[in-house]
């Protein structure tokens, strides 16, 4: 009897592991966007708090010259963030958060990249965070963090 559920054990987590739920595979991709349009956000969903992530945000067109995007403080506290392409010429502070201004390129694309490269700034089962455009709705991220 115990043998058997140790094997349904093994194979639960070699199944788990092949679908990306210990790094990269099909479950550990996830996808959120403004219910208004404004920002979507690709994510691992499942992260190591020994090692870094990205975040792709894709915002609406129409920004002009440059891309304005803000996080939110529960963002802060869960990730820092240690990189952004394009760079940001500029951090601003909003009632919700910290906004970072990038510039676009001279013929802006319809709807620009900015890509984040964040690390969990502690060992959390669960954390989560919002990104979002001044004025716009939030994108709510939420990862698993494994030790």
């Amino acid at each position: 009897m115990a043998s058997r559920i140790a094997w349904r054990v093994m194979v639960a987590v070699l199944l788990l592991a092949a679908g990306g739920a210990f790094g990269d595979g099909p479950l550990a991709e996830a996808e959120a966007r403004a219910a208004d349009g404004s920002i979507r956000v690709a994510y691992d969903r499942f992260q190591r708090s020994d090692a870094g992530s990205t975040l792709d945000l894709r915002l609406a067109g129409g920004q002009g010259s440059e891309a304005r995007f803000c996080l939110d403080h529960a963002f802060g506290l869960a990730w820092q963030v240690t990189l952004i392409e394009p760079a940001a010429v500029r951090e601003e502070l909003d009632a919700g958060g910290t906004c970072h201004v990038v510039a676009l390129t001279a013929a802006p694309p319809a709807a620009p990249l900015i890509r984040l490269r964040v690390h969990p700034r502690h060992a959390a089962l669960r954390i989560e965070g919002a990104v979002y455009v001044p004025g716009g709705d939030p994108v709510r991220i939420q990862a698993l963090v494994w030790p």
